[in-house]
């Protein structure tokens, strides 16, 4: 029946066959864009309803874009054309799906980009063998590349591309959303050089095409650097006690997670500045920063590699041993020296709680409770014989 339409001239039916190996090509990369899009982004409407509208709306557009494409010049040179019909598709997605335009785009981009680049290396692929027609094997040649390729390329869009899509802001969607299509016109630029060779103007747009990618390339890699040192910068400030130079809170948090994750036995070490407010109050402020900054090196160098060292709030420090006799630590403590430097201030001496895990406690906040405790009943007992260990 499929012949009787075309008669039964040899030739007709080659033609025929061409035209539906063609048709194929086209379809194959419609049904990709089109899977990469539903399965990244939220239905408005039922499964059935949305297949259904997608369904009639690519009998129509492919009907139509053959229609128009296959009139004009250079149809079946493998130049791309029929690709911008399928921007067509907006409308219908726009009405199916809840994702933002700016981010369809994005998505449409980078598939068609995907898309495109096999059925280029499937064109210029084809040209090499000669046994079949150039449409056949395109077809084939093709649809190997999908088959070795897409589940990589699925995967990567989906578990990562599209997570992270969904957290830019509006101006970083529609940054990514420019460079998209800037890719899509290089890609599709390259290509009509490569297969009109004789117009130069190709190979001019597809250099300066080429010139622009690199161009937002290196002004995006200059952003994300200049990002990530920014975050680097706040973490600094989030993470590290700038006066001390000690880990903050946050890396004690993070420190003790990974050792209970890993079930490491360890001390925690609360320690508490003696009467630290009558330094501030005798020297004044400055004198007391020298005073913590004193205690903090001096603490540190006592430590070594037993563990680390965190200053956690204002004379409150906290020390965490991994390795070592904690006894042996707490005797260095005190060997502290007395003198704080040339300001004159005295060191009063530090009390302090120990906590073991596990025994006392399965996480950060029990074993801080059973050391602060710990380190109060030291404070009294030194108040009850008369050293000086106010807080």
């Amino acid at each position: 029946m499929f012949f009787r339409l075309f008669g039964n001239c040899p030739q007709k039916r080659v033609t025929c066959i061409e035209t539906a190996a063609s048709l194929l090509t086209t379809l194959e990369m419609l049904l990709i864009n089109l899977f990469v899009i539903d399965r990244c982004s939220e239905k408005k409407f039922s499964a059935k309803i949305t297949y259904s509208t997608m369904a009639l709306s690519v009998v129509v557009l492919m009907f139509g874009s053959y229609m128009a494409v296959s009139h004009l010049p250079g149809y079946g040179s493998g130049s791309g054309l029929f690709v911008f019909f399928g921007f067509l598709f907006a409308l219908p997605i726009k009405l199916l799906y809840k994702t933002s335009v700016s981010k369809i785009i994005c998505l449409a981009c980078t598939s068609w980009v995907y898309t495109f680049l096999a059925f280029s290396v499937s064109i210029h692929t084809s040209s090499m063998v000669a046994a079949l027609p150039r449409s056949y094997t395109t077809f084939l040649v093709q649809t190997l590349i999908y088959l070795v390729s897409f589940p990589w390329f699925y995967g990567v869009l989906k578990n990562k591309f599209f997570p992270m899509l969904s957290h830019l802001s509006q101006k970083e969607t529609y940054t990514l959303m420019w460079m998209g299509i800037v890719w899509f016109w290089t890609v599709f630029i390259i290509n009509l050089a490569f297969i009109y060779p004789a117009i130069y103007i190709m190979r001019i747009l597809a250099i300066a095409s080429a010139g622009v990618c690199a161009l937002n390339f290196y002004r995006y890699i200059y952003r994300v650097i200049n990002s990530d040192r920014t975050i680097q910068s706040l973490q600094k400030i989030a993470y590290h006690d700038d006066l001390t130079q000690l880990r903050g809170r946050a890396l004690l948090a993070s420190d003790v997670d990974q050792l209970l994750a890993r079930e490491v036995p360890f001390f925690l070490v609360f320690m508490d500045l003696n009467d630290f407010k009558s330094v501030n109050d005798t020297f004044g402020h400055v004198v007391g920063d020298e005073y913590l900054a004193f205690f903090a090196q001096e603490a540190k160098k006592r430590i070594g590699n037993r563990g680390g060292f965190y200053r956690i709030a204002g004379d409150e420090f906290v020390a965490l041993l991994t390795a070592g006799d904690t006894a042996v630590f707490l005797a260095e403590m005190d060997t502290l020296p007395t003198r704080v430097g040339d300001s004159g201030a005295i060191f009063l001496g530090v009390s302090y709680g120990v906590a073991a895990y596990p025994a006392d406690g399965a996480s950060l906040s029990e074993l801080l409770d059973v050391a602060d405790r710990r380190m109060y009943t030291m404070k009294n007992a030194q108040k009850g014989n008369g050293s000086p260990a106010e807080a």
